[in-house]
């Protein structure tokens, strides 16, 4: 009988470990977060998500058209790479793809992870925000084509931190464009930076609007080092 009963003891832990390996090794049941590994799994998430969900990236990804965003999301880069080799941008009227991710229809984006936005040679933005929409970056490098983010349409750019820049340059050669607001919204179209790194570009004096526009929150400044501007509070 007692050999009996260390049988069934024993076959009771072989059990317990078992459905431990199904939840997964350090895996949190209650995570509720959604992680994604291809353009397919990450369209398809952006797609199907609940308002106020964060979507992971699990490994780097390529994008063979633009993500485009309409919910409260937050997409978090985890130290990967969203990029493209295949060309995004066409300008025809009704479709305005520009960048790899466009915020839009009251969509409201928080990028954060640490990662980067890497659009190929010569053709996208990173992000543009437009009809409405929002987007807060965190963190993470962003490199466009021009600009690096564009906004229109009383779209609303929150930068707190991050590095940016641009691999084509604008029409004068330099980085004007690198934070841009279309000049015909660019009172309604809006850029709050509270933070980042600009290569060759001063957020505090974009002359990618006519007149000249300050994005740089109240209470923030921008520093130039070695040609670069990076924002900050403004020491008490």
């Amino acid at each position: 009988m007692k050999k009996k009963l260390l049988n069934i003891l024993a076959c009771l832990s072989i059990i317990l470990i078992g459905a431990f390996a199904l939840v997964g090794c350090g895996d949190d049941p209650a995570d509720t977060n959604v992680y994604v590994s291809t353009e397919a799994q990450l369209t398809t998430a952006v797609a199907n998500a609940s308002n106020n969900s964060k979507i992971v990236l699990k490994n780097d990804i390529e994008l063979t058209n633009q993500l485009t965003v309409t919910k409260t999301l937050t997409l978090d880069l985890n130290g990967k790479e969203i990029s493209n080799t295949t060309d995004i941008w066409n300008d025809t009227d009704g479709i305005d793809t520009w960048s790899l991710i466009s915020v839009q229809e009251n969509g409201n984006l928080t990028i954060t992870g640490n990662g980067s936005l890497n659009a190929k040679q010569n053709d996208c933005f990173a992000v543009d925000v437009r009809d409405n929409a929002q987007v807060t970056i965190k963190n993470g490098t962003f490199t466009g084509n021009v600009s690096a983010v564009y906004v229109i349409d009383n779209g609303k750019a929150t930068i707190e931190g991050g590095t940016y820049d641009i691999k084509q340059l604008s029409e004068y050669s330099d980085h004007r464009y690198t934070l841009n607001a279309l000049d015909i919204d660019n009172q309604d179209a809006t850029f709050v930076v509270k933070g980042g790194t600009f290569t060759q570009y001063d957020p505090s004096h974009s002359n990618s609007e006519d007149p000249e526009m300050n994005f740089v929150a109240e209470g923030y400044e921008a520093v130039e080092d070695n040609g670069n501007y990076v924002v900050s509070k403004i020491a008490d």
